[in-house]
């Protein structure tokens, strides 16, 4: 079972500015809940322990989020202070941490629920059942995706 996983909420959150100019992209909340909130309470229920999250802009403002609210599971901060190491660099600077157990890279701005869990479970299942399989990637059909436009606020 994947018991380790990694959260990109690294980036610059350009595509949603002006929202993210004095707010990180993972701190947008849908509803009543944060991108961020809502992914580590997806993790957590696909039975993960141990989340490492990387930060760049704004980070102060992810870092005091998480130490203000408490999360069942172990999260550890990685911060790329002096440059932005983008998807695959923050995945290469955060491998370490892995060793040689299988990990999950996630995103906090796909809006996850309960209903992806049984596809994470796929994704799983077939992962361990060929050993010769480095990496998956889990691509949801998009009937499945939510296409409805939601009101996104600051916190």
């Amino acid at each position: 079972m994947i018991k380790k996983a990694m959260i990109l909420a690294a980036g610059f959150g350009k595509r949603v500015h002006p929202l993210t100019l004095k707010c990180p992209k993972p701190l947008l909340k849908i509803g009543s809940e944060t991108l961020l909130s809502n992914t580590l309470k997806f993790l957590e229920s696909f039975g993960v322990k141990e989340v490492f999250i990387n930060v760049h802009f704004l980070r102060e403002q992810i870092i005091k989020y998480l130490e203000k609210r408490k999360f069942n599971l172990n999260i550890k901060i990685i911060e790329e202070k002096d440059k932005i190491l983008d998807t695959g660099g923050g995945i290469l600077n955060a491998i370490r941490f892995f060793s040689d157990e299988p990990f999950l890279v996630i995103n906090p701005d796909t809006i996850w629920n309960l209903n992806y869990l049984s596809e994470l479970k796929l994704l799983e299942e077939n992962f361990y059942e060929d050993k010769n399989n480095k990496c998956f990637i889990l691509v949801v059909d998009k009937k499945k995706a939510l296409t409805n436009l939601l009101k996104v606020t600051l916190i």
